[in-house]
This record gives structure tokens, sequence and C-alpha cells, in this order.
């Protein structure tokens, strides 16, 4: 081989290294990228979905009257906290919690407490939060949510802050918040993985250089292995899809379902009612009298174990056409499609006696007053429910 032809023969291998470094180090850089969007995406997505459901998990009514450190008991924001821990327990998030705002600081609602957390303080709820991100403010702000990467004293986490509206109107975020240290050295591992793999193949290609077709066919295999993998992670991600699409079904279902009952929420009877306005029918509503001596005697589990049990007993009572809703605490909107007074009349007395007769089974002290309305087009659902609760009033005056 002649002096210049191994000159050029150097250069070419020079040139080819450098060149196959390049690629490497971009290799290197791309799967980093391409991995912390993908993670971050996905973890983002888990956020949002766990900040909505955290409505659903508390009273309808809740930060209506979460407006001073004592307006809530000790005994709600226990079980807030278990319904929130049990939450965190199942999907893995670090703190999902509600935020007020008071004065320009932030305060918990309803947090997440770990068990050093309970032993440090009896009460968590109304503690200030000072150590809330500047973009939980900003969110607070404009009702849009955000979603922020921190570091503090306890780790690295991705959170978000969903503005959200009680029924009164009164503003809040809705947060969670997932621990994102780990991800980062999953993603480090990611990149070293890609580093030795590629350093192996540098390794190993430096005699391929040499010999062409060798090289040309070790590449074929590498593609098709690539191929291969990238099948098998399209069909995870679609898995993932479906399971995503899934659990929004499900958190769907939740957002107008009353927890405790089963039965639709407020908002939705209130909808249910508004679209019978046109169609005609009959609005009844029930309401359960002195519910308070129950919750003396058994306590609010007890309470809320007997609101679950008429939600029970409302939703197996239901015929075709008709519509159950739990407007707040111990009233219920009962709809029934277009019929006959007396008909109307004789299915919520069916439902009546039935809700008695549950309370007579367990030795429940149940009894039901009854205000009704004809929907008719051109009545708003407002003045029908002022019409029926008059009903309920005249009813109870007529009685004592």
């Amino acid at each position: 081989m002649k002096r210049d032809d191994t000159l050029n023969l150097r250069t070419t291998l020079r040139r080819g290294l450098v060149f196959l470094a390049l690629i490497i180090l971009a290799y290197v850089v791309v799967s980093l990228y391409d991995a912390k969007v993908e993670v971050m995406r996905e973890v983002d997505r888990q956020l949002e979905l766990a900040a909505l459901a955290l409505p659903s998990m508390l009273a309808p009514d809740f930060h209506d009257r979460a407006t001073t450190p004592y307006s809530i008991s000790k005994e709600e924001e226990l079980r807030n906290r278990r319904v929130f821990g049990d939450y965190v327990y199942r999907t893995g998030f670090a703190w999902v919690y509600t935020l007020i705002e008071d004065g320009g600081r932030f305060f918990f609602s309803a947090p997440t407490v770990t068990e050093e957390e309970a032993a440090e303080r009896a009460r968590w709820y109304y503690y200030p939060y000072p150590e809330a991100p500047v973009e939980f403010q900003k969110a607070y702000e404009s009702e849009k949510p955000v979603w922020v990467t921190y570091t503090d004293r306890w780790g690295t986490f991705r959170s978000v802050a969903y503005p959200m509206r009680s029924e009164g109107g009164r503003k809040y975020l809705a947060c969670a918040d997932m621990d994102i240290g780990s991800m980062w050295h999953s993603i480090f591992r990611r990149g070293l993985t890609s580093l030795a793999v590629s350093a192996f193949f540098v390794l190993m290609s430096l005699p391929f250089l040499l010999a062409y077709r060798r090289h040309s066919n070790a590449l074929a295999e590498r593609v098709a292995e690539l191929e291969e993998k990238g099948s098998d992670l399209e069909a995870r991600l679609t898995d993932k899809a479906e399971r995503l699409n899934e659990a929004m079904e499900r958190i769907a279902n939740l957002s107008v379902t009353d927890s405790l009952t089963g039965l639709y929420d407020r908002s939705h009877g209130m909808a249910m009612l508004d679209g019978m306005c046109d169609s005609g029918g009959w609005l009844f509503l029930l309401d359960l009298d002195d519910f308070s001596r129950i919750n003396d005697v058994l306590g609010y589990q007890g309470g809320d174990e007997v609101l679950a049990r008429i939600g029970e007993t409302i939703r197996g009572a239901l015929r075709e056409g008709e519509l159950a809703a739990r407007r707040g605490g111990d009233e219920f909107l009962f709809l029934v499609p277009p019929m006959s007074e007396r008909d109307a009349s004789d299915r919520v007395e069916d439902l009546r006696k039935l809700l008695v007769a549950l309370g007579h089974r367990y030795g429940w002290p149940i009894s039901v007053s009854v205000g009704s309305a004809k929907i008719t087009r051109g009545v708003s659902p407002r003045l029908l429910l002022n019409e029926a609760e008059s009903k309920i009033d005249g009813g109870r005056r007529s009685r004592s």
C-alpha cells in the first residue's frame, strides 16, 4: 500500500470516528430528551386526573364552609385525611391536597397527612403553606392550571395547581404532588445505558470500518432490533392510552355522582331538572326531618352510613324515566316523567314509605317531608324548587 493511500485511510478512519462520535452523542442527547418528554407528559396527565378527582372526595359544600380555622370539625378533617390517604396509597402520589387563600397566604383545607405529620400536630386543617410555589398564586389569580417542578427539603417534585370553585363560588386550588427524584435517576440510567450501548457499538464497529459489508450487516441487525423495540413500545403506549381512557371515563362518572349516596350530585340534578322543563313532569323535594338526631345518636360516620343506605334504597326504587339526585345534606331531588298528579303522588309516597321502612328495619328514626311542583314549560328550576320548599314548610307548620 502506498504512503498516500495509508494517509488517506487514516484520514478516513479519523473522520469516520469523529462522525460516529457525533452520531453517538446526538443519540444519547435525543434519547435523554425523548425519555424526559415522555415521562413528564405522562406525569402531568396523572397529576391532572388526580386534581380533578379531589372535589368528588369532599363534601359538596366543604370549601364554602372552610372559612376559618374552626369552621371544619376534627371529625370531618380526619375523614378527609383517610379518603385522601387511601387515594395516595393506591395511586403512588406523594401528596394530594386542597388550598384556600386568606389574606394573601395559602392554607391547607384538606391535605394528605403522613403518620409522622399526624404525630407532630393534631390538626392540619387551615395550617399555613408558606413554601407554596409562586406559580400557585398565578394559578389562583388567573384561574388557569399550572404545572411546576421544584426542589425542597423533602425532595424534587412535579406538582399541579388546578383552580376550582365551590358550589357557593369560592375559589380554591386542587393540588397533587409526585416525587420525580427517582424519575431523574431512571432517565439518567437510561442515558448511561444508551452511552454504554453506543460505546460498545463503537468498539465493535472499528473493525467494520475496514470491512464495509460486515459493518452494513451489523447495522441492518441493529435496525431490525430497534424496529422490534419500537413495535413493543407502541403496544405498551397503546395499552397505557386505553387504561387512561378508562380512567377518564370513571372520573367523568365520578364528576356527576355524589360519592356518599351514589346518586347524581346537586349540579347534575339541577341540569336534569332544567332539561325536563321542555318535556314536563314532576319535581319532588324529599327532606329528612330532624336528621341531626341521627347524627347525635350514631355520630357523623353513622349518619353517613344512613345516607348511603338511603341512596341505595332510592336507586333501587327508580323506574324507567325517573331520576334522583342528592341536593345536599339530607335533601334529595326526585324527578318523574309526565303523568297524572295522582300517579305522581303515589310514586313519591311509595318512595317515602320505603325510606321509613328502611329506618324501622335498622332502628333509625327516619321521617320524610315531601314538597312537589309540576314541571311546566317556561317555569325556571329555581321557581320550581321554591314552590316545593314552600310546600314542605307549609306541611311542617300544619303538623306543628
